[in-house]
């Protein structure tokens, strides 16, 4: 499922990038975003399917206990609903539209005529994104950052600086081209490695 997923929603795989995760949760909370993307993979492929908890646990190969403190902390956050289906007698979980909602928007390259809030603002407008928007870019780029700054509501951020925290705090995320070859090319093993720190 990684490689199909690599492969139609390559703008969403940034989000399974998290690189300074592990300072900020403990190893079930690298999952938290993981968690969200299979969920909504599933739900685009059998949108008349109940999800059950333990098949989401089998699929991204992690234990249902585990599976079920970031499912809790999700659902506590307003992103998932973790419901019951009393017929079956299991428990499945579903995204809520506040999960749905999130956005992103990828451009080719970001170019400011110069580093003033006024361009940034420009190109937020330019696109249409929210007003909590996390800016994302390869590298660090300090004409952006100081740009943007001064908006209320967004952030600009980099590869090598994006966590968990950052990405379920915004609704929209302007990302580059490059910061999205980047972070393939970085952390190709993502699935693989959460799956190994859970179980391990």
């Amino acid at each position: 499922m990684k490689q199909e997923a690599m492969q139609k929603h390559p703008e969403e795989w940034f989000f399974l990038h998290n690189f300074d995760v592990d300072r900020v949760f403990s190893t079930i909370r690298r999952t938290d975003y993981l968690v969200l993307f299979y969920i909504k993979m599933r739900q685009e492929s059998h949108p008349d399917e109940k999800l059950y908890l333990a098949d989401l646990a089998a699929e991204m190969g992690v234990k249902v206990t585990e599976l079920s403190k970031g499912i809790e902390k999700l659902q506590d956050q307003g992103y998932v609903r973790w419901l019951t289906d009393r017929e079956a007698g299991r428990t499945y979980v579903e995204l809520t539209s506040k999960a749905v909602e999130n956005e992103i928007i990828v451009l080719d390259k970001i170019e400011l005529a110069e580093a003033k809030t006024k361009y940034v603002a420009q190109m937020i407008k330019a696109v249409n994104a929210a007003k909590k928007a996390m800016i994302v870019t390869a590298d660090a780029d300090t004409s952006v950052v100081r740009a943007g700054s001064n908006i209320e509501g967004v952030k600009v951020s980099h590869v090598g600086m994006l966590n968990v925290v950052d990405i379920l705090g915004y609704t929209s995320f302007i990302v580059t081209k490059d910061a999205i070859n980047k972070l393939e090319a970085l952390y190709d093993d993502t699935v693989e490695a959460a799956s190994e720190e859970v179980n391990g």
